[in-house]
């Protein structure tokens, strides 16, 4: 399958409207679309498709979901490194005939088995929780351009979208450029958001619309 399309999604109308002026010096106005009916359908595939991709394993749980997987990743590695260095004390204390260096191995070791494990299943709740809230296209802009040239993806990205999908003529999902939770900042605000109700619908700004299950026009503003 070769990519046709780029799928930009922005979190504001100025951030969209600036990288459609940018786009549209480069490809031309012919090959940019804003806020079309049959874009916003193919982000929510093009979203749903690359949280399929990533899907892994949850110790006695149903696989999780992509988005469950990275933060359970990001956790554990996070917990690891807490759990060593909050252990590390314990090997200065004398334990029987052990030098120091083995001390200090073992209760490096066992710190960050216990914070991995900690943070491994603390991170799959909390990334399932996240994954609850609206898809990107759901909250924010769309922009597609008939193009997928590396200068075009460069000036989307440039406004900071919410995550940018390549695809072909029918909407298939290629590749997924970049999306918020993908580095370390976006995945937490992303949790910090959720848990602070900022992405509820109810709690969404006039500029972060909240589209029904089916679209059939321009998305309604709340």
């Amino acid at each position: 399958m070769t990519p046709t399309r780029t799928l930009a999604v922005y979190p504001d109308q100025p951030s969209a409207t600036r990288a459609k002026e940018a786009v549209t010096a480069i490809a031309g106005p012919d090959a940019v679309h804003v806020e079309e009916a049959a874009d916003v359908a193919a982000s929510k595939v093009a979203e749903e498709q690359a949280e399929s991709r990533h899907a892994g394993p949850m110790p006695a749980t149903p696989p999780m979901t992509g988005q469950a997987a990275k933060s359970s990743t990001f956790f554990a590695l996070v917990g690891g490194a807490i759990g060593a260095a909050l252990l590390l004390p314990v090997a200065f204390f004398g334990w029987g005939d052990a030098d120091l260096g083995t001390r200090i191995f073992f209760a490096l070791f066992i710190g960050a088995a216990a914070g991995s494990t900690f943070g491994w299943l603390a991170g799959g709740y909390l990334g399932a929780t996240v994954s609850t809230k609206p898809l990107a296209v759901e909250r924010g802009w769309i922009l597609r351009v008939d193009s997928t040239d590396q200068e075009i993806v460069q000036a989307l990205r440039s406004e900071g979208p919410l995550r940018i999908d390549l695809t072909d003529d029918v909407g298939n999902l290629y590749e997924t450029d970049m999306a918020e939770e993908y580095d370390a900042e976006g995945m937490i605000n992303r949790l910090g958001r959720a848990y602070a109700g900022h992405d509820h619908p109810d709690e969404l700004t006039d500029q972060r619309r909240v589209r029904g299950p089916a679209v059939d026009g321009p998305a309604v503003d709340k």
